[in-house]
């Protein structure tokens, strides 16, 4: 069966599979949409065309984030240990956050550069002050 499609409301065709997580950046720019392709889209929402594609992921992108100012970009997956921080504008790789496994969830803070993420069962956040733990 087939559904008329509402006004307003369109698809994004960007992935070569599955799209399992999506996130906007909170300056409203872009949307980035994860895949079971292990590509992070990252679309302009004024035209809706994807920008650029970020392929550093091993497995499937579970979860995004952006930085509170949007600048930076990261993504969680089950597969595959470390996380890969990119730069937002131009896609470029900027820092490696190693960890012992695979992290699905990963949240920056709302109002700091500070990162939490899942990490063999456990919580790990970085970027806290030392006197602030």
């Amino acid at each position: 069966m087939h559904y008329p499609q509402p006004p307003g409301e369109f698809f994004l065709d960007g992935h070569t599979s599955a799209c399992q997580s999506v996130e906007l950046q909170p300056t409203g720019r872009h949307l980035a949409t994860g895949g079971s392709d292990s590509i992070i889209a990252l679309w302009d929402t004024t035209d809706w065309i994807c920008q650029r594609t970020l392929i550093d992921m091993v497995g499937p992108v579970r979860s995004i984030s952006f930085t509170f100012d949007g600048s930076y970009i990261v993504g969680g997956s089950d597969e595959g240990p470390g996380l890969e921080i990119a730069h937002t504008e131009t896609g470029e790789h900027v820092h490696t956050v190693k960890t012992a496994g695979p992290c699905p969830i990963v949240a920056f803070h709302p109002l700091r550069n500070i990162l939490a993420y899942t990490d063999l069962g456990s919580l790990r956040i970085i970027g806290v002050e030392g006197e602030r733990r």
